[in-house]
């Protein structure tokens, strides 16, 4: 019976410490103090994201009788919609089409880059609260925005590396006269198979893994395993909360869908170029939405719920739809699919059949380690669990359970059954340097933000035999701009 109790909650790792969020008001923009801020997206200078004034008397509230439902449409996996030659004119088309409009349009190409910055980067303040700038990702906001900025990116203008045909960057990308062509992709990248826990050394920035391509799909099969059966709980797969009230250093936290593969596919397409990294942020399309989809109603074993708490489903979200007038959106309107009129091919998910070899048992060390610890080098502690009755660059560092490997931080992330999962993230720059009011020119910063990261456990513990133990080991990899991280706590408790 203890046991059972330890699986219906399902036990989580988190390192950096967090504690149940206490009730505020939901998180929405106070457009009419935008801001410019210091994200430097696109490798231009003076590009920050500025977006065209939102009139709020021209504001119209989301309401489902004024777009087209039930399904209209279906959404194909790129590697398998490109094959289909009056699609792809038609996807062609309309980016040339958002291209050619004039920057002053939120319609045009780069204007709708800019909304996805402008949400990643703080450009806007929250409602209410003037000090504090919005930002959608490490917190349970990041897969609704992303569904609603999508929404109406289709409906202005009219992508699949879960699946082994979509994980190479695809031919339609690749023709120079195409306006799907980005110059800022990483050449190096264009006809490799893509890495889905990629990240560059500090010391190494021409870093390239040489895994054979069996084996790197093989791994990448583990890894969406991982993040999409083990997350069996809506905190460990959306990320943690993110409310209005929360002030200064909140104990913020992304979820498995937005560690891996997101992060890590932006650092993989994007330019290596100084100032490119941030093509990461605003020109990938990812399938990530999908996925959501597919963790909620079609994976084994426990049922699966979005999240319920009232400040997250009345979050909120300004964008533009395709007359060009703004629009506010709720994330409580973005859960079914069908009621925005299109719905996703059924597809194979290979990755959810992958074996697992269970690994030796290592000796766990009795070493325990002092917290907080400064991440330069690697952690191995030994971390008790509970009774059964109870950012500069791209920043990553891995986590393994139980795994006696020696690791070197300069090594590539081998995924394996040992292995937990990363901490990434993009470093918006915003979240720690100045932003300017365009309203009153006054400048302020914002102080970087304490993360938690939330790993799930319990199927990983019955993965490599560990599932009875008293005590785990658990070792911590640096690999990509941790010198500044510090990790303040490791511990293990029971999610409900």
């Amino acid at each position: 019976m203890l046991i059972g109790l330890g699986r219906m909650y399902g036990a989580a790792m988190t390192l950096g410490g967090g504690s149940p969020d206490t009730l505020a008001s939901p998180v929405s923009p106070d457009v009419v103090a935008c801001t410019v801020t210091d994200a430097m997206w696109d490798g231009s200078s003076g590009d920050r994201c500025f977006l065209p004034a939102i009139d709020p008397e021209q504001l119209d509230e989301f309401k489902f009788e004024n777009y087209p439902h039930p399904v209209s449409r279906v959404r194909h996996p790129a590697h398998l919609a490109m094959q289909d030659p009056e699609w792809l004119e038609d996807y062609k088309k309309a980016i040339a089409i958002m291209k050619s409009l004039p920057l002053s349009d939120p319609r045009s190409f780069m204007q709708q880059a800019r909304v996805h910055c402008a949400y990643c980067d703080g450009a806007y303040p929250m409602l209410g609260h003037p000090d504090e700038r919005l930002l959608v990702h490490a917190s349970w906001l990041f897969a609704s925005f992303h569904r609603w900025y999508l929404f109406f990116f289709e409906r202005i203008m009219g992508k699949n590396w879960d699946h082994p045909d979509g994980m190479r960057i695809l031919d339609m990308f690749k023709d120079i006269n195409s306006p799907l062509y980005d110059p800022n992709r990483n050449v190096k990248h264009l006809d490799k198979i893509i890495d889905l826990s990629y990240h560059v050394p500090k010391d190494n920035p021409d870093f390239e893994h040489n895994n054979p391509d069996d084996r790197q799909i093989q791994e990448n099969l583990l890894l969406m395993r991982k993040q999409m059966l083990y997350s069996t709980k809506p905190q460990l797969f959306f990320g943690a909360a993110y409310r209005a009230e929360d002030k200064a250093d909140p104990n913020s936290g992304a979820g498995a869908l937005e560690l891996a593969p997101h992060n890590a596919i932006h650092l993989w397409t994007g330019s290596s170029s100084p100032g490119h990294g941030c093509l990461l942020v605003c020109r990938t399309g990812l399938n990530l939405l999908l996925l959501w989809n597919v963790w909620r109603n079609d994976l084994p074993g426990r049922s699966r719920t979005d999240l319920t708490d009232p400040d997250y489903l009345n979050a909120s979200f300004i964008l533009f739809h395709e007359n060009a007038k703004p629009v506010r959106v709720l994330v409580k309107d973005s859960f079914n699919t069908e009621k925005l009129g299109y719905k996703y091919e059924q597809q194979d998910l290979p990755w959810l059949f992958k074996k697992i070899s269970r690994p030796t048992k290592p000796t766990i060390t009795e070493t325990t380690v002092s917290f907080p610890k400064k991440l330069d080098s690697v952690i191995t502690t030994k971390v008790v669990r509970p009774q059964k009755e109870c950012l500069k660059d791209f920043i990553k560092f891995d986590v393994f359970v139980n795994d006696d490997h020696d690791h070197q931080p300069d090594e590539k992330t081998e995924v394996k059954p040992q292995y937990a999962g990363s901490f990434t993230s993009l470093t918006h720059k915003s979240s720690g340097g100045p932003v300017a009011k365009i309203v009153d020119g006054v400048m302020g910063s914002i102080k970087p933000r304490k993360n938690a990261l939330w790993l799930a456990l319990s199927n990983l513990l019955e993965d490599i035999g560990a599932s009875d133990d008293e005590a785990i080991q658990v070792t911590v990899v640096p690999r990509s701009g941790t010198e500044s991280v510090v990790i303040t706590n490791v511990s293990i408790q029971f999610v409900a």
